[in-house]
């Protein structure tokens, strides 16, 4: 469908788009400069430097790639008038004159294009306030963390996970906007030059979206209310263009089946595609760093997992759907409130699957079936775990367990209170043969039967045998268990395993499980009940 001119011109904005993806990820390495030494109080006053570079560099690449679009336009509808009609190109004036005499209202500012600049640099400066602000809370997040004991090993590894996460973002960003500005270029051109139809076009590959796959070759009149909704980008990632089309030149072009829009697949929920939408809180804008409108969330009649876990892939959605729609109301409302920002990212075969805390589930490809869905839940309760702590504004890192052994928190005293009821009993209590001493030994072995005897009930149970492992620091354990070396790096570890694998438990609604766990470690699971009503209520 795309002329060799127009594909000749969309290569060459990819390559300026490369260009400008290197400025961009230059300026977020450049973002990413730490202090080596600090305090608690100086992590609180501590600013991203070269603040206000971002908006600069996005605002000025908007102003550029829109010039640029303007300049294709007019190509465009040069060749079309070279091949279809009897004008000259040496007849025609720049768009950007053409245009002064008019008006526009606040969706159609790319009439103007000195309004389409004041607009891009509103949008622009929300976008990079967004993208710093992120990065600056990330880091801060790090220090903290680093200052309150996490090793500087795990510290390196988190600022290179941010960094990656934050090229990622800008490499959305960078598609995205490029897109945003080209076409709103390209119809200041076409408007310019009494072009009266547009058609889609998307890039057909694999990739392509339900959204641009449905639209690809409908045509729609310049002046259509409807094409404010429909003009690229439909979603991040988008590189569909707007081509113009003369009905007096093209008009088989121009049939029934062509302008028939009633079955195109719906936006994003959520997603504009026109002017920018006053920022009025943190989930205005989404991770990508694309301005959204505000959503407000409906009554659902039945759990989505797509609504409300946006970041997890489509085909991994499907395969966790069942255990979504049946976990507790609570739990699902823990998930929608901390971690629908959670990222999801696969990791080779070999690398063991795991929650990172810049806040994303890394899941191994090699986890299937059953196995998929009970890891996927127990690294979400380590990102439920850490985001109630983040954002109830908590100086430690995670809310089931701290790092200080003079400040626990009640979950980890409910662990200890728990274990002290089944440690071995003293020497002096087995000489004497005190009651205690007694009960202690009973539990014991109840738990030992269940547990630790090959082949018993939970001896293969990984969540139950994992609980026991961490609570225990391995004296007793099952089938499955966490390191003795990396249980003893630090108080909070044992504590936050339990915390996820009992997240997995509830959300699996593992009846046998909770059942013995309730007998052997009442404590822990009050404690756990208790926090998922005070947040999930």
């Amino acid at each position: 469908m795309a002329t060799r001119l127009e594909i000749s011109l969309l290569k060459r904005l990819s390559e300026l788009e490369q260009e400008f993806l290197g400025k961009f990820e230059k300026q977020i390495h450049a973002l990413m400069v730490m202090p080596s030494l600090y305090t608690e109080q100086q992590i609180a006053q501590w600013h991203l430097p070269h603040a206000g570079e971002l908006a600069r560099l996005l605002t000025n690449w908007m102003r550029d790639v829109y010039a640029v679009g303007q300049a294709h336009g007019d190509l465009l509808v040069g060749d079309l008038e070279r091949r279809f009609g009897r004008h000259k190109l040496v007849d025609w004036q720049p768009s950007c004159y053409r245009l002064a005499s008019v008006g526009y209202s606040p969706e159609e500012f790319w009439l103007l294009p000195e309004e389409a600049i004041k607009e891009f640099s509103k949008r622009e400066l929300l976008l990079a306030g967004d993208v710093e602000g992120d990065i600056s809370k990330d880091i801060k997040g790090i220090m903290m963390d680093h200052l309150h004991g996490i090793p500087r090993a795990q510290t390196e590894e988190a600022i290179a996970d941010l960094l990656e996460k934050n090229k990622n973002r800008a490499r959305l960003i960078t598609t995205t906007e490029t897109t945003y500005a080209y076409n709103r270029g390209r119809l200041t051109s076409y408007h310019g030059n009494d072009v009266d139809y547009v058609r889609f076009s998307a890039v057909m590959d694999m990739r392509t979206s339900p959204q641009c796959r449905s639209r690809h070759g409908l045509v729609m009149r310049l002046d259509s209310p409807e094409l404010s909704g429909n003009i690229p980008p439909l979603h991040g990632r988008c590189r569909s263009v707007l081509s113009p089309l003369f009905s007096k030149y093209q008009p088989e072009l121009i049939t029934p089946e062509t302008t028939d829009w009633s079955h195109v697949t719906p936006l994003p929920k959520g997603w504009r595609t026109g002017g920018i939408t006053k920022k009025e809180d943190s989930s205005s804008t989404g991770q990508s760093g694309i301005i959204k409108e505000k959503e407000t969330t409906p009554k659902k009649k039945t759990p989505s997992i797509e609504a409300d876990l946006p970041k997890v892939p489509r085909m991994r959605q499907e395969q966790l759907q069942g255990d979504y729609k049946a976990a507790p109301e609570g739990m699902r409302k823990i998930l929608r409130k901390y971690a629908r920002e959670t990222e999801y990212d696969e990791i080779p075969v070999g690398m063991t699957s795991h929650y990172s805390c810049i806040n994303r589930i890394n899941m191994s490809i090699s986890r299937t079936g059953e196995g998929y869905g009970r890891t996927f839940w127990h690294e979400m309760g380590h990102a439920v775990d850490n985001q109630i702590a983040k954002q109830s504004g908590l100086v430690r890192r995670m809310l089931s367990g701290s790092e200080n052994r003079y400040a626990l928190t009640d979950f980890q005293q409910a662990i200890k209170a728990d274990v002290a009821d089944f440690r071995t009993p003293t020497a002096t209590q087995r000489m004497l043969r005190t009651t205690k001493g007694a009960a202690k030994q009973r539990l014991r072995n109840k738990i030992m039967d269940a547990v630790a005897t090959p082949g018993s009930m939970f001896n293969n149970h990984p969540g139950v045998s994992d609980i026991f492992s961490c609570a225990t620091k391995n004296d007793i354990h099952g089938a499955w268990q966490h390191s003795t070396a990396y249980l003893k790096k630090g108080l909070e570890r044992p504590s936050a395993e339990i915390f996820a694998n009992l997240w997995q438990l509830y959300f699996q609604h593992d009846a046998e499980a909770i059942a013995f766990l309730k007998e052997t470690l009442p404590r822990t699971l009050a404690e756990f009940e208790k926090i998922i009503s005070q947040y999930g209520g």
